[in-house]
């Protein structure tokens, strides 16, 4: 089994999603520094419930510059075309579902809604847990959201979530501290959630966490599904230093071939709808020496 970013399967024939795998009503806000974003854990982003993406964030009346986005994932196997690309979410037009994939790709069926939720921790819990282990090599205090974090065989998770990280499963789940190098999250022995970035882990100000598949009917393209999971992280840091790194909010999209045949010319991006205050009167634009895209008011003065 082989996972790597945009290496995926095709497959031809579409699966019948269980209502409960689309994924609504759990949308969760993330607010850290001067951001205010809302996610859905069935992949879609800023558009359901929350209707924003504020940067800066200064209170629930701020301007919200993104209307919705979502991830476009195109290949080809054999000569035909297989795509993801969902834009607004409705029940109706959908191409991502909760929850991870197994072996063969398969779905987790009735269980999936276990997966309609978004894992979340932030800097003051981490370090508290640091600092509890390192007075004497024990924890006193178990904090829930580093206890209950979906990292590699958890022994803590199910007393917490309410159910087992499904077995048979390959690519790994959330990203953690692994302070023995096992490769088992352990937060009795110090271990915590934390993010990697060139290699070099860190600790953000918040961190999300949450996993969507595209094994299901593609109502909105109307392609056939790819055989992927994406695990998507969310995470932003306190740098009152550097205001570029101090209002900006970093996606990190695992993709992972739950197949063993590759796609050929894969593609992805992300697909996004702006609204710079008034929707009617944006332009967008890209720098393609820095990988950039950006939206501009037509006139001085926003409509």
């Amino acid at each position: 089994m082989k996972y790597l970013l945009f290496y995926f399967i095709c497959i031809t024939s579409f699966l019948q999603a269980q209502d409960n795998c689309i994924g609504t009503g759990a949308d969760q806000l993330f607010h850290a520094n001067r951001i205010g974003a809302s996610f859905s854990p069935q992949g879609s982003k800023f558009l359901p419930g929350y209707d924003y993406f504020k940067v800066p964030y200064t209170s629930e009346n701020a301007p919200y510059t993104l209307f919705a986005s979502s991830p476009w994932i195109g290949g080809y196997k054999n000569g035909e075309l297989g795509i993801s690309a969902q834009r607004y979410v409705e029940d109706t037009q959908l191409d991502f579902y909760t929850g991870p994939l197994l072996e063969d790709a398969m779905t987790l069926d009735e269980e999936c809604f276990r997966f309609n939720k978004i894992w979340s921790c932030n800097r003051n819990d981490i370090l508290r847990h640091i600092e509890d282990f390192a007075l004497d090599a024990e924890i006193s205090d178990t904090i829930t959201s580093v206890f209950g974090w979906p990292a590699e065989a958890n022994n803590y998770f199910s007393e917490i979530n309410g159910f087992e990280l499904p077995t048979g499963h390959h690519g790994g789940w959330a990203d953690f501290s692994d302070q023995n190098s096992n490769g088992i999250y352990e937060p009795h022995l110090g271990e915590y959630p934390c993010i990697y970035v060139n290699g070099l882990k860190h600790i953000p100000e918040e961190v999300m966490w949450m996993v969507f598949n595209d094994q299901g009917p593609h109502t909105a393209s109307g392609g056939f599904p790819l055989g992927v999971e994406i695990q998507l992280t969310v995470f932003a840091f306190n740098c009152q230093d550097n205001t570029v790194f101090n209002n900006a909010l970093f996606n990190n999209y695992k993709i992972i071939n739950q197949n063993s045949v590759p796609l050929d010319s894969v593609q992805f991006g992300m697909w996004s709808d702006y609204d710079l205050g008034c929707s009617e009167d944006d332009y967008l634009g890209c720098d393609t020496t820095r990988n950039t895209e950006y939206v501009y008011n037509k006139t001085a003065e926003d409509g």
